[in-house]
Parts: structure tokens; C-alpha cells; sequence
């Protein structure tokens, strides 16, 4: 059996090895042909994404640039180039460039924090900036013939023009790779923004406007036209997510690239001098367009994400991760008056460990932490979307269960009672504990006068006599037990 299992997992390797090269040699191919499709006479593409694309997903993905990984990535470049009909010496030195600045833009990545690599810090973007510039730096050494070879200059011109052009096509597609999530994820994030809310209109205001700055810019046209998605774009950066606004930049940025320069004279060949540097001047702006609400959007994003840790740690008991009872209280209030999402009944539980004093004064506190902190994984582990779960103190907590009819909350009840139970606590010694609760159950439901300390008090009533019958049991509220039709 052991030489199958080992072939088994040599040719698992194998596979995922086959498809990873397939991923980078396939990407590369189709990124480069559609650059190599927007490539104008006598001149580079107006949009190449493959170097952008292939620097990203090294960067996130390392264990894709490997030597295997640098050579189907070449190949990729080279297959494109010549299946367009370019000879083979310009498509191999074509690929050594992009291949150049890969490689300086993937080694000054993997120097950084990995925070980075994500944007997920107020200067990502700025380390995103420095590294586009310097691989793009790296890749005009060997791309400066582009100047003789493609329009008529001398190879300064022609790494001015590599350079910029490499630069705002990495500022414009990296940003997307990076932070790209799973497609799971995105599929969901996709299905979740076609339905509509209350405040659809709102949310879309932002969009409308960079829509519309678009277009007068259209209408007027002039230089001063690229700036003019400048502020719609600030604003959806302030309004939407890090990813949609990286989306909303890079469709602006690509359809200011694409239209500025086939209506600048890009049919001339040669090309005169002026619309070489017109276009170098528009690609540099084109990274500073950019810039704003990638820099906005990261920070902001930041902001979002402190600002949650701060509300998580002020809401919730550190040790085990419930609700504080101030938090819970307030939860539970305002779902007492959700009846019309929650019609059935909300159960309301009063949970305690047995003999919790006797495990913090026979094992120590530190067990009792361990007891603690295992018996909250277990409860949140049974608890649906939706529920809450408070420390009260100590070690009696609260369970709120919306739309439960009596009969399932006291089932629920049953299998968080057994889910606690099948929890192993190691002692100092390498003793196991195991730990029980007993749990009291209340109920309310529609029209019910009772308050929420009305329903924690009739719980609590029950949780005392679950003690008082031996622990380790659900105990139901008098009134729940008397309710016509219950069979709990």
C-alpha cells in the first residue's frame, strides 16, 4: 500500500505542478496577444496588461515563479508574438524586456511586508508606485529599442517611451491582481449588488458622477479633459470598497488611454516628435489619475478595518469572544423587535457552568481560562447566523435564537448541553476535563408584553431549578412548559 500512496501523491504533484504552469503560460499568452491586438502601426501596444498580470500573480502566488514558471512564462511571450506574424529575434527580445521588469518588480515585492502586497496599509500605494517605476526602469534598458526599431527615434526616446508606458499599465492592472478575491467571493460580492436597497440610489450617485465626468470630458475634450474624472473617482473611492473602486479606475484609466491616444495621430508614420512626448505626458498623467483614489481607497480601507477591531474588542469579552453584556443587552432588545423577520418566537437562554468554582479552585485559573475559552468555541460553533451569545459574568452566559418555534429552541438547547459536554479541557498534569452546563429556556413571541429582563429573569428562574435538578439539563421556563402543544 505504501508505493501506491507514494505514486498517488508523486502524481497529484505532478498535476497540480501541470496546472500551475498551465495557468502562467495560458494567462501570459492571452494577456500578450490581446496587448499585441491594441498595437498600432509603428508603435507598442496601447494596452498591455500581461507584465502587470504575470508581476501580480508571482506576487501572490510565489510558488508559481519558479524556474518552470519563468520559462513557460517566456514562452508564453514568445507564442503570441509569433503567431502575430513578428520575427523571432524581435519577439525574443520583446520578452527578455517584459521578462526584465518582472523580474525586478517580483524581487523588490517579495522584500516588503506582506501587508503590502494587499494594499492593506496607508503607503501600499506608494510601494506599488516605486516598484512599478523601477521594473518598469529595469524593462526600458533592454525596451529602448522600441525607439529605432519601432518609430523612427533614438533609443532615449525609446526607453522614455517603455518606461511610461510600462508604468501606467502596471499602476492601472496590479492593483486589480493583488487585491483580486477568490472567485467564490467575488461571485457573491457580483450576486449581492444586483439586489436592490433602500439605498441603491445613494450608493450609485458616486458611479452616476464619474459616468457623467467621463462624458462632459467627451464633449469638451482638451488636455484638461483627463482630469476630470478626478473628484467622481475620490468620491467612490470614500464610498465604495478598495476592490470596487481599483474596477472603477481601471475601466476610467483604460478608456482614457485607449481614446486619447488613437485620437492624438496615431495613424502618422512616422510618428513626429510632438506626439511622442504628447503621449509620454498622457501616460504620466495617466499614473497620477490613478494614484488618487487608489491612495484614498487603501487608506480609507484601513481606516474601515481599525475602526471594526476597535468595535470588536469594545463589544466583545476578549477571553471568549462573546458579546459583553452591554452589547448583548442592546443586540437583544432590537431583536425583540424584528417580529416582522422573525415571526416564529425568540428563545432567550440562561447558560452556566457546572461547578465552574470548584474547576478554578482544584486546577487553577488557567484551567479555568481553558475551560472558559473552550466551552464559548463550542456554544458559537452550534449558534446560526443571526444568534447572539453574551457573558453576563463570570461564568453564566445569555443565548438569543430568533424565529425558533418553543420545541426546536429546546432542541437547540439539547445540542449546545452536548456539544459542551464532548469538550476535553488539558489540565497542568496532562489530566483531561471535561466540563457540563445546565441551561434554562424562555420564549416570546409577537405580542408578548414581556421585556427583555422580564425574559433573562423567567430563564434565570429556570436555570436555578436545572441546578437544583442535578445540573447538566435543560430546564424550560414555567410558562413554556404549560404552552399548549409543546412536546419538548
Amino acid at each position: 500500500m505504501e508505493p501506491r500512496t507514494g505514486n498517488n501523491a508523486n502524481k497529484s504533484l505532478f498535476m497540480a505542478t501541470l496546472r500551475d504552469l498551465a495557468i502562467v503560460g495560458g494567462v501570459v499568452f492571452a494577456a500578450s496577444l490581446l496587448g499585441i491586438l491594441s498595437r498600432p502601426t509603428g508603435l507598442l501596444a496601447v494596452f498591455w496588461p500581461a507584465n502587470a498580470i504575470l508581476l501580480g500573480l508571482f506576487v501572490r502566488m510565489p510558488h508559481l515563479a519558479t524556474g518552470r514558471g519563468w520559462l513557460v512564462a517566456a514562452l508564453g511571450y514568445l507564442a503570441a508574438d509569433l503567431v502575430t506574424g513578428s520575427s523571432t529575434l524581435n519577439s525574443l527580445w520583446l520578452a527578455a524586456a517584459n521578462l526584465t521588469g518582472v523580474a525586478v518588480g517580483s524581487f523588490l515585492y517579495q522584500r516588503i511586508d506582506p501587508e503590502h502586497r494587499t494594499l492593506s496599509r496607508p503607503l501600499s500605494v506608494l510601494y506599488m508606485l516605486a516598484i512599478c517605476a523601477a521594473s518598469a526602469a529595469a524593462g526600458s534598458v533592454i525596451g529602448s529599442e522600441v525607439g529605432p526599431a519601432f518609430m523612427e527615434q533614438g533609443r532615449l526616446i525609446g526607453a522614455a517611451f517603455w518606461f511610461t508606458t510600462e508604468l501606467a499599465h502596471s499602476i492601472i492592472v496590479l492593483p486589480l491582481i493583488l487585491i483580486m478575491p477568490p472567485l467564490s467571493r467575488l461571485l457573491g460580492c457580483l450576486h449581492a449588488g444586483w439586489r436592490l436597497r433602500r439605498d441603491s440610489v445613494q450608493r450609485m450617485a458616486p458611479f452616476l458622477a464619474l459616468v457623467a465626468s467621463i462624458l462632459i470630458g467627451i464633449v469638451l475634450g482638451g488636455p484638461g479633459a483627463l482630469a476630470f474624472p478626478i473628484p467622481a473617482l475620490l468620491w467612490c473611492a470614500l464610498t465604495y470598497g478598495l476592490f470596487t473602486t481599483v474596477l472603477l479606475t481601471l475601466a476610467t484609466t483604460i478608456f482614457k488611454l485607449i481614446t486619447v491616444t488613437v485620437t492624438t495621430g496615431v495613424a502618422q508614420h512616422p510618428l513626429p516628435e510632438e506626439f511622442i512626448l504628447s503621449v509620454l505626458s498622457l501616460r504620466l498623467g495617466i499614473v497620477f489619475v490613478a494614484l488618487s483614489p487608489l491612495t484614498v481607497a487603501s487608506i480609507n480601507q484601513v481606516r474601515k478595518h481599525m475602526l471594526q477591531r476597535l468595535d470588536y474588542a469594545a463589544n466583545h469579552d476578549s477571553l471568549t469572544g462573546a458579546l459583553v453584556r452591554r452589547a448583548f443587552m442592546a443586540q437583544s432588545a432590537w431583536l425583540m423587535t424584528q417580529f416582522d423577520r422573525y415571526p416564529r418566537g425568540l428563545a432567550v437562554l440562561m447558560v452556566d457552568i457546572d461547578h465552574f468554582k470548584r474547576i478554578n479552585d482544584e486546577y487553577g485559573h488557567s484551567v479555568g481560562d481553558d475551560a472558559l475559552s473552550g466551552f464559548s468555541h463550542a456554544v458559537i460553533q452550534r449558534l446560526r447566523e443571526g444568534d447572539l451569545f453574551g457573558r453576563l459574568g463570570g461564568e453564566e452566559f445569555g443565548v438569543v435564537m430568533p424565529n425558533l418555534t418553543a420545541e426546536e429552541a429546546s432542541k437547540a438547547a439539547e445540542r449546545l448541553r452536548e456539544q459542551v459536554s464532548q469538550v476535553e479541557v488539558v489540565c497542568a498534569d496532562g489530566t483531561p476535563l471535561r466540563m457540563t452546563i445546565s441551561i434554562g429556556l424562555a420564549m416570546h413571541y409577537p405580542g408578548d408584553s414581556h421585556t427583555l429582563s422580564d425574559l433573562l429573569a423567567e430563564a434565570d428562574q429556570a436555570l436555578y431549578r436545572a441546578k437544583a435538578d442535578g445540573r447538566d439539563r435543560v430546564s424550560l421556563a414555567w410558562l413554556l412548559e404549560n404552552q399548549p402543544g409543546f412536546s419538548g
